[in-house]
This record gives C-alpha cells, structure tokens and sequence, in this order.
C-alpha cells in the first residue's frame, strides 16, 4: 500500500481501530480507550479536560482537527486539552473549523463530523472502525472496489466524487456532515441545527462578526495566507480580515481562462485599492505522478481541477493557515432559484440535475433515501442542505487529503449557527445577493461596490459572454447553471 514513489505517507489523516497494526512509520499511536488512535503528525489531537472524578476510567473524549473555540485557537503551544465542563452539545455549537469530536467508553464510541464535513470521516460497521480516508482504513482491512457505485455515480461534467455518504469501495461509508456516528451499532443521527430569532440586519451583522472574530483568534498562531478571487465568497473572508486583527497576504492563482483571467484582474484592483500584500502565482502542471499520488491519497473519491493544482500548492506552501471562502455559498442560493420559493419537496431526479449526476438507477435509489427526512419541506431547504451535505460532504471534505502538505485552509463559515442563520435569511434577499453585499459592506462600502466575478472597465469587452450572462435574471442564470450540467 504505497504511492507511486513507494511511500505510505498520508498527511493529516488518521485511523481509530481496536487492532493493533503497522502504521506508516512517522504516524503516532496513542492509547485512547480500547482502542488505539493512530494518527499523521500534523493532525492535531486536543483532549478535552473535564477536570471530573465521576469520569470512568476507561472514558476519553477528544477532538481531531483545527478550530477555534471561544475566541481561541486549536491547536497552539499553549494548550493541549481543552478544559470545560460544558457538555459535547455544547463545545459543537461553539466550534468553526475542520474537527471530529470523539468520545469513548467502555467498548462503546461516539464521532461527531464538523457542520460541513470538512475533516472526513469513514467508517465499516462490521469491523467498528473509522479513518479519514479509505486509504487509511486499509492499514487495518483490506477494501474491495466496489463497481456498482463507481458506475452508478457518475458525474455529468466529467470529475469523480461520491455524494449521498458513499465511497467507491464496498462496505465502506462516508460519514456525512453533522452527523454522529455510534459504534459498534452503526447507527448514524444528524445533529439538528437551530437558529435564533434575528432580525437579516442583526443576523448579517452576526454573521460579520462571527468571521472577523474567527480570523482575529487564528492569527494568534502567526502570519495568515487567503485566497483573493473575483467572487463573493472569498471578499466576505477579505472584507472580515480587514477588519480583524491578523496579518494577512493574498493570493490568487493565474488558473487558465476567462475567469482565471478575471480573478487576476478584480484581485490586482482590490489589492491596489485597499493596500493589500497580494500575490499572483501562476501555476505548475501537476504531471503524472502527482495525479496518481493524489489519487493514492484520497483513495479515489475526488478527482477534478482541484488534484492539477497539486504540484503549485506544494511548490508555494508556506507552511501557514490558509483562509477561503469555502461553505460561504450557503447564504447565497448555490443550487435553487426564484421558481422553487413556496415550493415544498424535490423529486429525486431534480435533486440529482442540480447536484450534477446523471439520473442512473442506483442515483435515483440514494436521492430516494436521502431525501426521505424532507418529504414536506421547503424545496430551497432541501436544496440548502444538499449542498451541505453532499457538495461539502461529498467533495470538499475528502479533498483534504489530497494536497501532501501539513495545514488545511480553513473557512469562518464551517460553523453550525453559521449555517442555521444563513438558512433562516429571507430567500429572496440570498437569491439577490443581497446578503453577500451587504455583509461585504459592512467592513468597506468600496469593496461592496467592486465588480463580482466580471472585468472592470473597458476590459468588459473582451469578456462578452461573461458580460451577456452577468446581465441575465438570477433564474435564467441558474437555468443554464443545470442546462449545461446535463452535458447537451
């Protein structure tokens, strides 16, 4: 079991397992229970410290990951346990980042998946054992591709990865966001989201405030890097950094085409406009062993333009947290459109159209199953959810494990108020993009009034059909959003 340069290095993951096993040589093994952890040495592991004589002695609680928990940073040279008396509920609801929380005792184990999904977690119930990849619980077990889902999830546009809690191997499942997980049953619970009664306006401002404090208590940990593009996700980060205490330098990637073109453009006129520490970093193609290794990495469970950026990402990593705007997309109507407002329930071949894959058989069966729980909701919620679960579940937590580098990029937005508020806004004013602006606005009206994913001036020229499409009503956007999903 090793990548095409004959190692077995697999940064950040982990593996829980009651065998004893022959890990890869840098990993850690600690005791937690009865069972034994076996981790990557850049994975942080943060007990949580109860300071309680009633605990049983076979009890352990921990968490895996990077976050920031009443207003500090994990992990930091300060502290290696997180002390409270809070209960799990608790210490969940005030986290933002990429973490599983886990909990032992007496044969028994509890995990808990982030609100996003953004540290992956699978699992076989008939061996009781969970791992960040497939890849990683194989060091315990062998795994068996598993055909029927490799041909029974396919993508329309062509990238591979596996929505609905499924992997491409047999018997093995992805936990999916929110989720606890209870062994050695298998029995799976999502972890109900809550939002409080505000006003948009109080709720923005939340939201805001959220954000900048999140990147305040990591910069604690030193300098920040964040990525600076022409959308609206990334300026919400920006807009909040700005007005935080960290030190933060930009960056974008020179990626080929139009829209690369103009994430250069828009990103070089903030950058000048706001006297941002920017840089542009074109881009080294990944040959083909980078692409096997990272498809070595992830077990095969993601495969699109994110793995050819694999060899700059590792040639440029500075060894620093990352910012991005990723989950931001939540409070801004990623999959639904003014049509499906007062609408309730969503058919399970619509559902797969607007996530992407082609309406198979074995599709048609995981859209029927998931969609089981919102039989009357809203069509905007389920859709809402969907993209939480399935989109950041299914694609951008697994994609962890690609890059072989040490620090994740981590998101303010990775947070389960975060998303109850954004869910809660008033439909039509997500689906304006009203929200994004006005949450811009609040750390500069300047940045609120910049161009969003088009070319500034009389540079629009050369972008025509970016310009023709930016003009269209938000419905017929999203129109040919799903027409040109459908491959025609």
């Amino acid at each position: 079991m090793t990548d095409s340069a004959g190692n077995r290095s697999l940064p950040k993951q982990f593996l829980l397992s009651e065998r004893d096993i022959d890990a890869p040589s840098e990993w850690l093994k600690i005791r937690v229970g009865d069972r034994y952890l076996y981790k990557a040495p850049e994975l942080p592991i943060i007990r949580i410290d109860r300071r309680r004589a009633d605990n049983p002695p076979a009890h352990a609680e921990f968490i895996l990951g990077w976050f920031v928990y009443e207003g500090k940073a994990f992990p930091n040279s300060h502290a290696g346990a997180l002390q409270t008396n809070d209960s799990i509920d608790e210490i969940y609801s005030g986290m933002t980042g990429r973490f599983v929380i886990i909990s032992i005792s007496q044969g028994e184990f509890r995990c808990l998946t982030d609100p996003g999904g953004l540290l992956p977690v699978v699992y076989r119930k008939t061996e009781g054992d969970i791992a960040s990849t497939p890849r990683a619980l194989e060091l315990a077990f062998p795994i068996v591709t598993d055909e029927e889902t490799r041909e029974g999830l396919v993508r329309r546009d062509g990238t591979v990865w596996y929505a609905f809690g499924t992997t491409p191997f047999s018997s093995v499942d992805r936990l999916l966001p929110a989720t606890i997980l209870q062994m050695p049953t298998g029995k799976t619970t999502a972890i109900p989201g809550e939002a409080e009664a505000m006003t948009s306006a109080q709720a923005v401002e939340y939201l805001y405030e959220h954000c900048r404090s999140f990147i305040s208590a990591l910069s604690e940990l030193g300098t920040l890097e964040c990525h600076l593009t022409a959308g609206w996700d990334s300026r919400m980060v920006l807009s909040a950094a700005m007005r935080s205490s960290a030190q933060v330098d930009y960056i974008t990637y020179r990626t080929p085409g139009a829209s690369g073109s103009i994430d250069c453009q828009i990103s070089r006129l903030i950058a000048q406009s706001h006297s941002l520490d920017h840089q542009e970093i074109a881009l080294q193609p990944a040959n083909q062993q980078d692409l096997n290794d990272w498809r070595w990495r992830t077990a095969d469970c993601i495969q699109d333009s994110v793995m050819h950026l694999t060899r700059t990402v590792q040639e440029t990593d500075s060894n620093r947290y990352v910012l991005c705007g990723l989950a931001g997309e939540v409070g801004r109507a990623f999959y639904w459109r003014s049509k499906d407002i007062g609408k309730t329930g969503l058919a399970p071949a619509e559902l797969l159209r607007r996530i992407g894959f082609k309406e198979t058989q074995l599709a048609i069966a995981h859209g029927e199953q998931w969609l089981e729980p919102f039989a009357d909701a809203p069509t905007p919620l389920i859709l809402d959810q969907a993209y939480i679960d399935l989109r950041l579940g299914g694609w951008a937590g697994p994609s962890i494990t690609g890059h072989p580098i040490s620090k994740p990029t981590l998101t303010p937005f990775n947070n389960a108020k975060v998303f109850s508020l954004m869910k809660s806004l008033p439909e039509r004013y997500r689906l304006s993009g009203l929200f994004a602006k006005d949450f811009v606005s609040l750390g500069s009206l300047q940045l609120g009034a910049m161009p969003v994913n088009r070319a500034h001036g009389l540079r629009r020229i050369r972008y025509l059909k970016k310009e023709i499409a930016a003009r269209l009503p938000a419905n017929a956007k999203a129109a040919l959003k799903t027409f040109k999903g459908l491959g025609t």
